[in-house]
């Protein structure tokens, strides 16, 4: 878990995907507070994706039992280089599986995580929440695959 903080000018947003723990876990959840400097409590469940601007203060809390899994990706917006990018790059992977079925778009978040963690790119912010819709627009079973 981490305590009360922002992750700072290095980055311009962050986002917490919560994914399946096999074992299951309690406790847990993200408190983030407010510009009046009240905390809301968020318990996030399999699927459920948190987006935090780089100054808002947040932090995770303990797990009391079992393992919590989550994916954390930390953005910088640059300039546009989507030309460099080539065809597997995020924006138009999401904007060609936006009419698939619930399945295609859970593989698919899955496919998205992946390229996140192996390298780093430019995503436009339609892309972006092309993804998050993706992932709510799935069925829970494949939330819980992805």
């Amino acid at each position: 878990y981490l305590k009360r903080h922002v992750d700072g000018p290095h980055v311009d947003a962050s986002l917490i995907l919560q994914l399946h723990s096999p074992a299951g876990f309690k406790g847990g959840g993200i408190s983030v507070w407010d510009s009046a400097d009240s905390p809301r409590f968020f318990q996030l469940h399999t699927g459920d994706l948190c987006l935090l601007d780089h100054m808002v203060y947040h932090q995770s809390h303990k797990i009391c039992e079992g393992e919590r899994w989550v994916l954390v990706v930390f953005c910088r917006c640059e300039e546009d280089r989507s030309a460099e990018q080539g065809p597997a790059c995020i924006d138009s992977l999401a904007r060609a599986l936006e009419s698939k079925s619930s399945a295609e778009r859970g593989q698919a978040a899955v496919a998205l995580a992946t390229l996140a963690s192996d390298q780093v790119y430019v995503a436009e912010a339609g892309a972006v929440a092309s993804l998050v819709g993706m992932l709510r627009g799935t069925e829970s079973e494949e939330r819980e695959k992805a």
